[in-house]
């Protein structure tokens, strides 16, 4: 069910600000939860939930602090519209993972 079903359920609205905010939450707890952010942006690639930058920016930065310099090149690859945010937390995720 996850976290986007746990929403839903209490009637809440996704939108991308709530999704934004949980990748942002499992950015800032620390190196072991990269893996939370993929499964959100996932959960919401399945129920076609449309995400602009900011979310996508958030999940390539808890991938930097994961220290999964592969799976921030991946989503900054998948990205139409990556910015200068975007490309400086892929950078630092290199740097992190000695990929520079």
């Amino acid at each position: 069910r996850g976290l986007l079903g746990a929403i839903r359920v209490q009637a809440l609205e996704i939108d991308e600000v709530a999704v934004g905010i949980a990748i942002r939450a499992a950015a800032a707890s620390g190196r072991g939860y990269w893996e939370r952010a993929l499964e959100i942006l996932t959960d919401c690639h399945a129920r076609n939930l449309e995400l602009g930058p900011i979310a996508r920016n958030s999940a390539i930065t808890a991938c930097e602090r994961g220290r999964s310099w592969m799976w921030s090149l991946h989503l900054l690859r998948c990205m139409a519209d990556p910015d200068v945010v975007s490309f400086s937390a892929a950078v630092a995720a290199c740097e992190n993972g000695l990929q520079f």
